[in-house]
């Protein structure tokens, strides 16, 4: 074998051959894995979390390169940590590891040199000075990586960003804050095999035109996004809204006909009064056709359904909730 500081001819004990290459690396190992697993759970930044398993990695790599005293060792130990460390895309996790490598690679020199079995021969000084170079390039190398590495990374995130703009775009309502109908047609598909009770509901703001042609449109917007508002409490996995177009409005309720008809009536009186304390006007209102989901029944069906119960609501003065009936 190649040895980066040649061994003396001392032949070892099978007792001190076993407790210095198999027990002791063992032994501190362990020692190194149960540390890192007890801090590991206490740092919960995962940023922490990369810097421990690095320092614990290049402690590893030191007690190889001390027990075994192999040039190769140093390679596949330190260096390998170097590279390692670009997985994290820490330029300065990777300065710190490339500074513990070179200042343990110094101190497993001396280690080794005191040791007892083994002495310097006169390649050490060569050989320490091709291990610099070495060092050097691969910190070089690594920096490299990780800056290449953030620039794609960067465009990935850019094009998930403008992805992401696009989906919230499409899905969510500016105005309300609601979910927009183009997620109403998503959310649907994912009802059909739902087993419980539900129901539609169809709302509409009463004399909205009204509203724009005496007070101006901007007004109307702030009607709308107070409506909106008004939902976001109830939202959650039994009640869903969505601004369905213009002054209209959606909501799927899972529950059954008199909770879904008691919690229109709680949002009603909600919108009532936030538009009494923001705008002094208590003549703001909605009203609300229900009707019964079914997954035997067509979704524009039932939305029809939902609508013409809102018509009655509207021909029966407005301000109230119809529940649909066949």
């Amino acid at each position: 074998s190649y040895y980066f500081i040649f061994q003396n001819q001392m032949p070892l004990s099978f007792n001190k051959y076993f407790l210095k290459y198999i027990m002791l690396p063992f032994a501190i190992n362990f020692l190194l894995y149960i540390i890192t697993k007890i801090l590991n759970q206490k740092f919960y930044g995962s940023k922490k979390k990369n810097y421990l398993v690095m320092i614990s990695s290049l402690l590893q790599s030191f007690l190889y390169i001390v027990v075994h005293q192999l040039f190769v060792t140093i390679y596949a130990g330190l260096l390998l940590m170097i590279f390692l460390s670009t997985i994290y895309h820490d330029k300065k996790l990777t300065r710190l590891t490339s500074l513990i490598s070179f200042i343990g690679a110094i101190l497993a020199v001396f280690v080794i040199k005191y040791d007892g079995d083994h002495t310097i021969t006169s390649k050490y000084i060569s050989d320490f000075i091709v291990m610099v170079f070495i060092f050097i390039v691969a910190h070089v190398t690594a920096e490299f990586v990780i800056n290449n590495n953030k620039a794609e990374h960067s465009k990935i995130l850019k094009a998930i960003e403008e992805k992401e703009k696009y989906w919230y775009g499409m899905m969510i309502d500016d105005l309300s804050g609601l979910y927009s109908r183009t997620a109403l047609r998503t959310y649907i598909n994912k009802l059909q095999d739902y087993k419980g009770e539900l129901f539609v509901v169809m709302i509409d703001l009463d004399n909205f035109k009204k509203i724009n042609d005496t007070y101006g449109h901007q007004y109307g917007d702030n009607v709308i996004r107070i409506l909106g508002q008004t939902f976001n409490p109830y939202l959650g996995d039994s009640f869903s809204a969505f601004r369905y177009g213009g002054d209209e409005f959606l909501t799927i309720i899972k529950s059954d006909k008199n909770h879904a008809n008691m919690l229109i009536a709680e949002t009603r009186e909600s919108f009532r009064k936030t538009c009494l304390t923001q705008f002094k006007n208590s003549e703001l209102s909605f009203s609300a056709g229900i009707s019964r989901f079914s997954n035997d029944i067509p979704i524009a069906e039932i939305i029809k359904q939902a609508d013409s119960a809102l018509y009655k609501a509207k021909k029966a003065g407005k301000n109230t909730t119809v529940i649909y009936e066949e």
